[in-house]
């Protein structure tokens, strides 16, 4: 029985008892109306604790036992007669268990001090949340949709959050948030969660499925306050308010809170002010600097460098949680200790720039090594109104004859600039039978088989197909909606801070016997990359093939420096960047389509469900890779400068051989 987070006519409320004031759990517990939520539990309710183990040191494991058998014992005191109540105490792995011995959920329990019994004698149990999963707990069009739930967090009838507080350079600050995502099971939950999902999008699609009824912050340990709420957002809004920070530092708060906003009618129960003594420095560490931030993000957005360095730079208990792998060991050792001097800020800034240059290389040469990205629709498609579907055609429609006529700058490639905007066709026919062409290449997916395509979602929209006109089948088409993110275009765009373009679509599909076709219109940009992205496909039989065309406007948001140098002021350098960039795209997304016909793989980006090396493996294949591009650059270098020295020729592999005498 899933019990409501609140009753709808009453304000949300978050009870805040500061270290120093009067009252124990148990008060405030019974002011933030735990008896109202155990009123109408069933005679044998499941309520499962989910625990902060997050701690790297055996003084300070995350959230301490006693706190929590504390509310296990005040949960009992405060049950109705009838009601025996199972305990569970519930965490999942963090990733660290790749590299870090003692780090299992029963073996963190088990140095955390859990004792499976509390002071007045309840039994709970430790349990694994990755150990029983749903093959796909999740609602589609969300971030989780197609991965697995646990089952335990999904039968609860009661489910509780209880955190640390901390402050974090990457994360801002970690609380019940953040916490409350170690409910998914995922062994990997770093890759899983942050790098191939938006961890916003994620924390909504789990606040939807199964929210916690109840969340607790215990910052005791560092001279903080206790913060409970029956609202998991309200509870980490107040957090960040006591810490004295913006909530929003949090990228998990600022994505979550535009989906799940605090809500407008809350109350504090509770001085929210931090006191001058303690905030923010007094609570586990100080809040980072917007500098120290924007370098731990930039450490962590690339997946396999993050995955290197995070055993490199975690300060842990080596006794509680060795390393298991000696270079880990030793760096370690030589890095996590560094104080907050200047050499710790110069690796701060090292590291950074080694992992952008990790995501230039991977964009520009690797791109079989990016993580492939799932995202959720981000709006309910019967939102969209049909009308808007009819005006997009006739949009379209009009624009294609101005396509058409545009300038031809390049074999099939034809542009002009309107507004700012390109207005672009392009055109080309390849020798495949239409039939064959069209059951391997899916007019209704054709933006997912595009060049440099990161991943995406495609749902129906609520009015569902098309009634048939003409000579179209029943089947032939439909409304749909789509988002979509590729590489940044051109791809050197990287190198000056490029973002993946991010679009979500209306679309329509239209087939008949001859002719597929579809039409899609930019809706909005989840990342601010584009503000129009617009175009028709269509696929069209010949007497000797399969006709493609491609009919677009596209109007990306350029990157800083490439606004403030304005490259439309050279035309002619306009015109080359311009043609070389479509020119470029359209081929690739032509090759593409020839693959898909041929039955190959088109896919960029690694396939989750392989294995991944350990990261120092994965390190020395990249520089293996590295070095077989820059082999035929620095044989040439050395071919010159030998020629230059020497005046003799240079051998195949650079060298000049000297002559006998």
């Amino acid at each position: 029985m899933l019990l409501p987070i609140r009753p709808a006519h009453l304000p949300v409320k978050v009870v805040i008892r500061d270290a120093a004031t009067a009252g124990d759990l148990s008060d405030l517990l019974d002011r933030a109306g735990l008896c109202d939520l155990l009123a109408d539990l069933a005679a044998d309710p499941a309520i499962v604790i989910l625990v902060d183990l997050a701690g790297f040191s055996a003084a300070d494991p995350g959230v301490p036992a006693r706190a929590v058998e504390a509310l296990i014992d005040a949960i009992g005191a405060r049950r109705p007669a009838a009601c025996s109540p199972r305990f569970l105490v519930a965490a999942s792995a963090d990733g660290s268990a790749a590299w870090a011995g003692n780090r299992d959920v029963h073996a963190r329990a088990e140095i955390a001090g859990y004792r499976y019994v509390t002071d007045t004698g309840i039994d709970y149990d430790i349990v694994d949340l990755a150990d029983d999963v749903i093959a796909d707990g999740f609602a589609a069009g969300s971030a989780l949709a197609g991965t697995p739930a646990a089952r335990i967090w999904a039968d609860a009838d009661v489910r509780i959050v209880i955190a640390g507080l901390r402050c974090d350079a990457g994360r801002g600050f970690v609380g019940a948030l953040e916490t409350m995502l170690g409910a998914l099971p995922a062994t990997d939950p770093n890759r899983e969660y942050r790098q191939r999902r938006d961890v916003g999008e994620v924390a909504t699609a789990l606040l939807d499925a199964m929210p916690p009824q109840l969340a607790i912050i215990d910052a005791r340990a560092s001279g903080g306050p206790w913060l409970v709420s029956r609202d998991i957002v309200l509870a980490d809004y107040a957090a960040a308010l006591k810490l004295g920070i913006d909530p929003a530092v949090s990228p998990l708060f600022a994505t979550l809170s535009s989906a799940r906003p605090v809500p407008a009618a809350h109350a504090f129960d509770g001085d929210p002010t931090p006191a001058p003594e303690r905030a923010p420095e007094a609570i586990s560490e100080p809040a980072p600097t917007p500098w120290a931030a924007k370098l731990a993000r930039a450490r962590a957005a690339n997946a396999d460098f993050a995955a290197l360095t995070d055993p490199w730079l975690q300060m842990l208990d080596r006794e509680a949680f060795p390393p298991l792998h000696p270079i880990d060991a030793r760096m370690n050792a030589a890095l996590a200790g560094l104080d907050g001097g200047a050499v710790h800020r110069a690796l701060d800034l090292l590291l950074a720039l080694a992992a952008d240059g990790l995501t230039f290389w991977q964009t520009l040469y690797d791109k079989d090594a990016l993580e492939r990205r799932v995202v959720a629709l981000g709006i309910d498609p019967a939102s969209v109104p049909v009308a808007a579907f009819d005006a997009m055609v006739a949009s379209l429609d009009s624009l294609a004859p101005v396509a058409r006529c545009a300038p031809l700058h390049a074999d099939a490639l034809r542009w002009r600039k309107i507004g700012g905007a390109i207005v672009f066709a392009y055109a080309r026919e390849l020798a495949i039978p239409f039939e064959h062409f069209v059951a391997r290449v899916d007019i209704g997916h054709a933006i997912a088989f595009m060049a440099d395509y990161l991943g995406g979602i495609v749902l129906p929209h609520a009015e569902g197909p098309l009634p048939p006109s003409g000579a179209q089948p029943p089947d032939g088409g439909g409304r749909q909606l789509e988002r979509n993110l590729y590489l940044p275009q051109p791809n050197y765009l990287v190198l000056f801070g490029g973002k993946p373009i991010d679009v979500t679509k209306i679309e329509i599909v239209r087939r008949t016997a001859d002719f597929h076709q579809l039409y899609w219109q930019t809706l909005f940009s989840s990342n601010d990359t584009a503000r129009a992205d617009d175009g028709i496909i269509s696929f069209r039989r010949t007497g000797t093939g399969t006709a493609v065309e491609i009919i677009g406007q596209q109007d990306f948001t350029l990157p800083p420096f490439w606004q403030l140098f304005d490259v439309s002021l050279l035309p002619a350098l306009e015109t080359a960047l311009v043609t070389h960039a479509y020119q470029s795209f359209f081929a690739g997304t032509l090759a593409n389509f020839e693959a898909l016909a041929e039955g190959r793989d088109i896919a960029i980006g690694r396939d989750p469900a392989l294995p991944r090396p350990p990261p120092a493996e994965a390190l020395e294949a990249l520089a293996g890779r590295v070095a077989d591009v820059a082999r035929p650059w620095l044989a040439t270098l050395r071919g010159e400068r030998g020629d230059r020295r020497a005046g003799r020729d240079a051998d195949a592999d650079g060298y000049v051989h000297g002559r006998g005498v």
